[in-house]
């Protein structure tokens, strides 16, 4: 651990021990292990509906300065651009995901394959530009996969009394337990449904992990 600025925590491998060969894979799992224990930490005890907290994380590479800063109260901290992008790549990460630059991603793969990357693409950077960046452990879905269904305005139903659908076929696409109706009825309103449990096989294909058949991405 370096210091903490605000609400971010700043800490840096390679600095005291020789870890050449493992310094970004060591960071890396240590940044699951953060994003996960995060998670499992509520954010009210009397209320655990709220859920856990959520963390952003950023990860760079590279060349810093140490150096002793202040007066009075001197502490010891890092400087230099290494510092400011993985500044900016824990900005521009998702709450609940890790984001590293490309030279980061680069180095996981050669340290510890075993760790998924997922390319995210080029992100606007302040002060740099566009820059490559990977997703690690986990991507998020992305928001064009977005789906909508249709429910009547007047419902005789409450939401929590429908039946669970288990699973159902709609337009190529699989919903697992949406716990809603379908209506095709002219009075309707647009509800937000959440897709848990498919996973990315490629650009143009989605996996059912419950049975292995592979069903249109909704951009199709």
């Amino acid at each position: 651990k370096i210091e903490t600025i605000g609400d971010p925590y700043i800490c840096a491998t390679i600095l005291c021990d020789d870890q050449e060969d493992t310094h970004v894979a060591t960071l890396a799992r240590f940044a699951v292990a953060a994003v996960q224990a995060a998670g499992e930490t509520l954010i009210d005890l009397e209320a655990p509906q709220l859920g856990g907290v959520s963390i952003k994380v950023g990860i760079c590479s590279g060349p810093v300065t140490g150096c002793l800063i202040g007066t009075n109260n001197v502490k010891f901290t890092l400087l230099g651009d290494t510092v400011n992008v993985a500044s900016r790549m824990q900005s521009t990460s998702s709450p609940g995901y890790i984001q590293c630059a490309e030279i980061s991603g680069t180095l996981i793969k050669t340290q510890d394959p075993s760790i998924p990357l997922f390319t995210r693409g080029t992100v606007e950077v302040k002060g740099k530009g566009r820059m490559m960046t990977f997703w690690v452990d986990k991507a998020p879905l992305p928001p064009e996969y977005s789906l909508k269904l249709s429910l009547p305005r007047s419902c005789s139903q409450k939401p929590s009394s429908l039946p669970r659908s288990g699973r159902a076929r709609s337009g190529g696409v699989t919903f697992f337990d949406v716990g809603v109706k379908h209506s095709t009825e002219p009075d309707c309103a647009p509800a937000h449904v959440t897709l848990a449990g498919a996973s990315r096989t490629d650009s143009s294909d989605w996996l059912d992990p419950r049975d292995d058949a592979p069903c249109k991405s909704p951009g199709d």
